[in-house]
């Protein structure tokens, strides 16, 4: 057997089998190594997870802005289902005869209510929408 097979099998290694604690110590650099990477990974990640924590003037204004202008469209919305509601005259829902429009629109309206309270989250629960409001919306 020629070069790597015999390593493989263990036959030569400078004329001797491959050594229990050489094998001991190749893992135990490996692992200062790969322990190394990893803290620096988590390093790495802390800072990024730091910098998106941290907005800016500018970017709150934004989200301000943005969570105002969906809690318009939310109460909108509701105005809308209402309307439907009172035109088919069904408000329960699990009649088959619910105005499909009111179920999209009520879709619609959930789905914005769960992006207000992401933002909301994201800002640090600075927004336009207060425990009342927030309650009249969800019903």
């Amino acid at each position: 057997m020629h070069g790597l097979g015999r390593k493989a099998f263990g036959e030569t290694r400078g004329g001797a089998g491959w050594r229990l604690g050489d094998l001991a110590l190749r893992l135990r650099n490996r692992s200062k190594t790969e322990r190394c990477r990893s803290n620096s990974a988590k390093m790495s990640k802390a800072s990024t997870t730091m910098k998106q924590l941290q907005m800016s003037p500018g970017e709150m204004a934004q989200i301000s802005t943005l969570i105002s202008n969906l809690t318009r469209s939310v109460e909108l919305l509701h105005f809308d289902i209402d309307f439907e509601e009172e035109r088919a005259r069904i408000r329960d829902l699990s009649d088959p005869a619910y105005p499909i429009l009111a179920r999209h629109l009520r879709t619609r309206r959930e789905n914005l209510m769960e992006t207000i309270a992401a933002l909301e989250a994201r800002a640090g629960g600075v927004g336009p929408l207060g425990d009342g409001q927030k309650a009249r919306l969800a019903s």
